[in-house]
């Protein structure tokens, strides 16, 4: 036995974000590696399924098409192309018959390229089958043209293929429905065939002048319309048959069969022969038979049986039927069960919730809220735990199946996924699927949480989340100031929020609101550092539409990083940090400030005790010069406090002034006009003439009246 050993070189796809190579590259490089060494097909190729598809059709045309040849009698011209085409069919599957000696097949997960073992694996198989189904029987003589139902065991072909298939219940019930329309349609053909050879055995019995069987065919049972519309009389029919042969004119060839097909007798009689001379008639006697067939499987026959033959075969067909009822219950069971257990798990749910929300009293918005969350998150889950579904299988395996669940993450390339083949995979088996209302805050401002959001449907609105001292402020009367500009973000929507952000006289709002709104499939929503536990959130993320996200914890995240070298992790960790850096610089929010008041990394580090981060973690560097806007003005109010209160005490020792000039006066014996502490008004601003020339000869006066030197 020859194995193949096939090395598959493909470029890398952008598309194909999964490290390995696409299964139907690997399936053209076997057959090309196949053809061109051993001159052998592959057993599984795209152009070998489209060609069992199309064998697979033949099939079930042969199924349908010999058993109505061998029982109806068709007109000349359509006889004779249904034979050519039965022709081409024999063709096909010769083809078929030779190409089997030249595919290869699989033993334990290996390809078989010896031909020797892949002509005796075929000719103890399924050859003997094809053999005899290739036999042209009706060419060999007319008797053998019943050995053409021998190409019925062709549908061994759809059996397996049918097994091969993935599906479940429905694909199992239309499965049943199509043998049970199967059989259906033989079974009408053996019954029309009965009863054709029974109608003309009692014409030749007519013919041959022997007496009539104490029987009648179903062919002439049919409920009349005509002569016995209370149903059938045989003594009635034979009086009329036997009427019409003796008034039948001498220049007319009258016989029993054109007698028993005489509509005066009865309407509803089949005649056998008048499919040769009407072509449209071949089609009413199937639908006849055909009815009787479906009417006997479901054990309602419209005409019963009389003869010996008929009775036989119609118990026969009962007990088929029964078979067939029961099985077809069966599904139909099983369907209604699988579709009602589906929905049966969400409407438990809701009870719960309902008998939770009435028992501790929620408020009925509330409780209206946690069914629409319920239902929004059915639609995207249906109620299934994707990590424990597929924790027990291969890593491999399960690899797989995450890459192509999550390939329209993959195909927005994040950078984060930008890894490594196995650290990628390993990340996308953390991702947990979850859903956002619309108007629903995802993140209040200041909130403690070590989750990292990514979207891949709907709007979502970020903002700067208000400061701790802001949330403390009160006003005068003791109440809070109201609610915050986060709040007032989350509040509107994306139109009311773009009217009022336009609005004149809103500049100061504007500027201190600073909204993002994130659209982009694959935007992440990440955290200042995954090592370091939970940790208040610098933004207010508000669902401005119904959003589908992913979530990623933070601490699973960093033990995950761990484990990989840390070039490898390094990769996600700046990618993550790059993502905060610019959300951050959208808000233009000062990135050292920490959540809380807390210092940046790196100086907790430095003036702490506690040792290093690993090297496994990536430690991001912060420019120290960035200084935010919030801390500008900040920094000016703290100035302005301090000028106002210089100024507060300047003007406390000004009040002092009179008093020291009154004490200096009287020690020099000088009378002193002291400056009065209030405003000067305009008229001490002028001035008058006389006061200056006594300023003038007063220089004492001049100077402690705040006047400076007297002028030369």
């Amino acid at each position: 036995m020859g194995l193949l050993t096939v090395k598959v070189r493909m470029p890398w796809s952008p598309r194909d974000r999964t490290g390995a190579v696409p299964e139907r590259d690997a399936d053209a490089e076997i057959a090309r590696n196949l053809w061109r060494n051993y001159r052998l097909l592959p057993p599984n190729s795209p152009r070998k399924n489209v060609f069992d598809w199309f064998l697979l059709l033949l099939v079930v045309f042969n199924s349908l098409e010999i058993p109505f040849l061998l029982v109806f009698d068709l007109p000349p011209e359509a006889e004779r192309g249904m034979k050519n085409f039965d022709i081409f069919i024999d063709c096909v599957f010769g083809l078929d018959f030779l190409r089997n000696f030249v595919t290869s097949y699989y033993v334990d997960e290996q390809i078989v390229t010896s031909r020797k073992q892949i002509a005796m694996h075929y000719i103890t198989t399924w050859m003997s089958i094809d053999l005899i189904a290739l036999i042209p029987w009706d060419l060999i003589g007319e008797g053998f043209s019943f050995l053409r139902v021998l190409r019925l065991l062709r549908l061994r072909r759809v059996v397996l293929k049918i097994d091969s298939l993935k599906g479940g219940v429905v694909l199992r019930f239309f499965v049943l429905i199509f043998w049970w329309f199967l059989i259906a349609h033989w079974f009408a053909c053996i019954w029309w065939y009965i009863g054709k050879v029974e109608y003309l055995d009692a014409a030749q019995r007519w013919t041959d002048g022997l007496p009539s069987k104490n029987e009648t065919t179903w062919m002439v049972r049919i409920p009349p319309t005509g002569t016995a519309a209370s149903g059938f009389s045989v003594v009635a029919f034979d009086e009329c048959v036997d009427s019409c042969l003796a008034q039948c004119p001498p220049s007319l060839t009258c016989t029993k069969v054109s007698c028993m097909a005489n509509s005066t007798c009865d309407d509803n009689n089949l005649d056998p022969t008048l499919s040769t001379r009407m072509p449209d008639e071949v089609l009413n006697q199937w639908l006849t038979s055909f009815y009787w067939a479906l009417t006997m499987l479901m054990k309602m026959p419209n005409v019963g049986p009389d003869t010996s033959i008929e009775k036989g075969f119609s118990c026969f067909t009962v007990i088929v039927g029964a078979i067939f009822f029961a099985l077809l219950l069966g599904q139909v069971t099983t369907l209604i069960m699988v579709t009602a257990k589906a929905g049966s798990q969400l409407r438990e749910q809701l009870v719960t919730i309902s008998t939770f929300a009435a028992s501790r009293r929620v408020p009925a918005n509330l409780s209206a809220k946690l069914r629409r969350h319920l239902n929004a998150e059915w639609q995207v889950t249906k109620g299934m735990d994707m990590q424990g579904l597929l924790a027990d299988f291969p890593t491999q395996l399960k690899g797989d199946v995450l890459s192509a669940v999550f390939s329209n993450l993959l195909e927005c390339n994040p950078t984060f996924l930008r890894c490594s083949y196995q650290l990628r995979r390993s990340i996308l088996a953390l991702l947990k699927p979850s859903v956002a209302l619309k108007k629903q805050t995802i993140i209040a401002g200041r909130q403690f949480g070590a989750t990292i959001y990514i979207l891949m449907k709907g709007s979502l609105q970020v903002s700067q989340a208000p400061s701790a001292e802001g949330d403390s402020r009160t006003t005068e009367g003791g109440s809070p100031e109201g609610p915050s500009m986060a709040r007032r973000a989350a509040s509107m929507g994306a139109k009311d929020l773009k009217k009022q952000l336009t609005r004149a006289n809103t500049k100061g709002f504007k500027d201190k609101l600073k909204v993002r709104m994130l659209e982009r499939q694959g935007a992440v929503i990440p955290l200042d550092t995954i090592f370091e536990g939970a940790r208040t959130s610098p933004f207010s993320v508000f669902a401005v539409s119904q959003c589908n996200l992913l979530l990623i914890e933070a601490n699973d995240l960093a033990r995950l990083l761990e484990r990989y070298p840390a070039d490898d992790a390094n990769i996600v960790t700046l990618a993550l940090d790059a993502e905060y850096k610019g959300l951050v610089e959208s808000l233009k929010m000062n990135r050292d400030s920490r959540p809380g008041g807390e210092s940046s990394r790196e100086s907790r580090a430095a003036g702490s005790e506690e040792p290093a981060p690993s090297a496994n973690k990536a430690v991001r560097s912060t420019p120290k010069d960035e200084v935010s806007l919030t801390e500008k003005i900040s920094t000016m109010e703290e100035n302005a406090r301090t000028l106002i209160d210089s100024v507060v005490a300047l003007q406390v020792e000004t009040a002092k002034v009179p008093h020291v000039l009154r004490a200096l006066s009287a020690r020099l014996g000088v009378e002193v006009d002291a400056p009065s502490s209030g405003p000067p008004s305009p008229g001490s601003l002028a001035g008058s003439d006389a006061s200056k020339k006594k300023d003038a000869g007063n220089p004492v006066a001049g100077f402690f009246g705040l006047g400076g030197q007297p002028e030369d």
